[in-house]
């Protein structure tokens, strides 16, 4: 079972970039990941709701919306369909699913559960305030000395090798 009310890490923000379309599998959920040409980003399901193509497949058209590489059926950042090609009107209620995301930390964090319940990003662990790097102390080196040599060899001769700390 995956807990769903959680953020989850869904890429380094180094895999998005500007004009960028990127998708994943997050907890079970196909989605795709787009970086507006202004450096905001956006989280859709990633299947267009007419033929089920994968939206990630396909490519941000004026620098802020997702076009579907199927038909060319476009998406604004909140999952409603802005654009049909080919059609005057549509139904105004077509949609899909967008996800909250946030880029905090060099990391794209995504929620998968119920939008309602994502404001408390308490659960982002904030590593650059977790303190200073912890110093583990190294030990020395123990001194190895010699085993004896096992009965019937010559000292000095020790055909295993084998070596204890004193």
């Amino acid at each position: 079972m995956l807990i769903k009310n959680a953020w989850y890490v869904a890429a380094h923000s180094d895999e998005l970039e500007v004009g960028g379309v990127l998708g994943r599998t997050i907890a079970g959920e196909r989605i795709v990941f787009c970086r507006r040409d202004d450096g905001t980003i956006f989280a859709l399901e990633d299947q267009c709701p007419h033929r089920r193509a994968p939206l990630s497949m396909g490519e941000l058209v004026e620098g802020a919306n997702l076009r579907c590489p199927y038909h060319g059926i476009t998406f604004d950042g909140k999952g409603t369909c802005i654009h049909v090609p080919g059609q005057a009107s549509f139904p105004t209620d077509w949609r899909i699913r967008a996800y909250p995301v946030i880029e905090k930390l060099r990391y794209l964090w995504v929620w998968t559960g119920d939008s309602d319940n994502c404001d408390d990003q308490s659960s982002i662990p904030d590593f650059m305030t977790l303190g200073a790097a912890i110093r583990i102390p190294q030990r020395p080196t123990p001194r190895l000395r010699r085993l004896p040599a096992p009965r019937g060899q010559p000292p000095g001769r020790n055909p295993r090798g084998i070596c204890t700390p004193h």
